[in-house]
């Protein structure tokens, strides 16, 4: 029963929060979205490399020192900019 009231009053807590546009911190909930201009630097020259055909994706993937599945989401973030 108790964990029935926790739940409900975190609802309406969101519920309130939405309403008003803000949170008692003043972020939002969960993370923040990344932006092309948050990508590394070296991201843009290895790109181009890539469209070049002079670099394989997963050759990328090791030169920026991330996995294959979050350089496909960062092309995907900067393509769509």
């Amino acid at each position: 029963m108790e964990r029935e009231n926790t739940v409900e009053r975190v609802q309406q807590g969101v519920a309130r929060c939405i309403e008003n546009g803000t949170t008692k911190t003043g972020r939002w909930f969960g993370r923040e979205e990344k932006k092309a201009e948050d990508l590394p630097k070296d991201f843009k020259k290895y790109y181009i490399k890539m469209i070049n055909n002079e670099l394989s994706k997963v050759e990328r993937a090791k030169l920026l020192g991330v996995g294959r599945a979050t350089l496909y989401r960062w092309i995907k973030l900067y393509e769509g900019q």
